[in-house]
């Protein structure tokens, strides 16, 4: 379940939603695409407030009927409260600004 404060206090609690299973080869590698949009969760960019949101979101395959998950990967996103924001998963990260038109 997703912890949050400051800024991002309005998400504490949020489930992320279930996903369809990805695909994976005979060499088991995932076939998936994923983005990080922390900004396009709760829409307004507002700053003058710092925070940190941590979002575990699992992935899943399918066998046979059922979905299995096989690793949750964690969405994190710090700001400080000049908007400045880093938000990371899976080893990838990206550092904006809260006020930048240009982030999803």
């Amino acid at each position: 379940m997703t912890a949050a404060n400051g800024i991002f206090e309005d998400l504490n609690g949020l489930v992320h939603p279930v996903g369809p299973p990805v695909g994976v080869t005979q060499a088991n590698r995932v076939i998936a695409r994923d983005v990080i949009q922390t900004t396009a969760i709760f829409g307004s960019k507002p700053t003058g407030l710092a925070g940190r949101f941590t979002w575990p979101i699992p992935w899943y395959y399918r066998i046979g009927v059922g979905p299995v998950e096989f690793v949750t990967l964690v969405h994190l996103a710090v700001s400080d409260a000049a908007g400045t924001t880093t938000q990371s998963k899976g080893g990838a990260s990206k550092t904006f600004l809260l006020t930048d038109a240009t982030v999803p």
